[in-house]
């Protein structure tokens, strides 16, 4: 773990954060994308994103009462994650299922249409979770999982 994970980590704990409140607002996910970040040596976009750490940190101390507090620290977050996930292929677990899902539900309404019959849906569900549970397991094996 860096400095910046730590620092954030030790003002989680500081705060005394509930695991419902972990869980809400994705705090764990938070010293994960540091980490990975920092490990983007040649990538000025990480290392703008990281500038932006401080500002999460101080974001903490009104995240429990402040909604859009809440909103920024949540758009931040998703900036920083996006940017691993388009640049650097790094995703959180699942992602490919999740997105493949939607591609088969589409996928599915297309074949309900041409078979005439309202297990197309079914059948696309199934393709998409079949190829992004795939992808998930390579993302996982070659180490691109936050």
């Amino acid at each position: 773990m860096s400095k910046l994970s730590d620092h954030f980590q030790q003002t989680l704990h500081a705060h005394l954060f509930t695991p419902k409140e972990m869980k809400r607002y994705n705090l764990l996910l938070i010293p994960k994308i540091i980490d990975r970040m920092e490990q983007q040596k040649d990538c000025q976009e990480c290392r703008d994103h990281l500038q932006k750490v401080p500002e999460l940190v101080a974001m903490l101390h009104e995240i429990r009462s402040d909604r859009s507090i809440r909103r920024k620290f949540r758009k931040v977050r998703n900036i920083m994650e996006r940017h691993l996930a388009s640049k650097h292929k790094i995703v959180r677990k699942g992602y490919y299922a999740g997105m493949f899902i939607a591609f088969g539900v589409a996928m599915g309404t297309s074949f309900m249409a041409a078979l005439d019959s309202p297990a197309g849906i079914a059948i696309g569900i199934g393709i998409g979770v079949a190829i992004g549970s795939s992808l998930d397991k390579k993302a996982e094996k070659e180490g691109r999982v936050l």
